[in-house]
């Protein structure tokens, strides 16, 4: 996926990451719906579903999903088509297996790096920065990325629109967690990337990571 260019200025593609947690036993129920999970919207109201993903460390029973967007008026477009009241019978096998629901809004800033091979294990990290940070961050991150990617690639790079103007998240696929544990290590001992760390840490208010597993209707696997 590349982005995209009007009129010689550059514009981003919109993501929605969109996280519902699950009454613990039902994952399986829920992700297997031909509906947006606890909505009753039929899949191709709610843009392109990039990824779908269970967790398997971090926060449990939830179900995780990327959707890209063309661009914000489509995103709203898709979020108005939620909020409209399902019909009984749409929500009659898994309202009771939700308990939340949350969608956040992303500007794609690098990807969606696809790998060639899997299924793979997924790490999400989702950064919260302190006011203002987001941007200068971000710039050190892209300009140091080369160094990281010597050994594993990242999949996709998201900063935060509206109330998640503060937060970057980036998606990292690994073969498996000895794979994941090897790249880091090797990663934290480059000088270059090295640099970045020490640069980047500053502008940083918290870090979360959570490991994924993809579902079967997963695009990236």
């Amino acid at each position: 996926m590349e982005d995209s260019r009007q009129s010689g200025e550059e514009t981003f593609m919109i993501c929605e990451i969109t996280t519902t947690t699950c009454r613990p036993g039902s994952v399986a129920q829920v992700i297997e719906s031909d509906y947006v999970p606890g909505t009753g919207i039929r899949e191709d109201a709610c843009g392109k579903l990039e990824g779908c993903w269970t967790t398997e460390i971090g926060p449990l029973n939830q179900i995780i999903q990327l959707r890209s967007y063309v661009d914000l008026d489509e995103q709203k477009r898709a979020a108005g088509n939620r909020n409209h009241q399902p019909r009984a019978e749409d929500l009659a096998t898994t309202p009771s297996d939700i308990v939340n629901r949350e969608v956040s809004v992303f500007r794609l800033m690098r990807g969606i790096h696809r790998p060639a091979t899997g299924p793979n294990t997924y790490e999400l990290r989702r950064y919260r920065f302190k006011p203002a940070q987001v941007e200068r961050w971000t710039g050190l991150f892209l300009g140091s990325i080369e160094h990281r990617e010597k050994y594993s690639k990242l999949s996709a790079l998201l900063s935060g629109e509206g109330n998640s103007q503060d937060e970057v998240c980036h998606l990292w696929p690994y073969p498996d967690l000895n794979s994941r544990t090897a790249a880091r290590a090797a990663a934290v001992n480059d000088p270059e990337w090295k640099k970045f760390i020490g640069a980047s840490g500053g502008h940083l208010e918290s870090m979360q990571s959570m490991i994924m597993i993809p579902a079967n209707r997963s695009p990236l696997k």
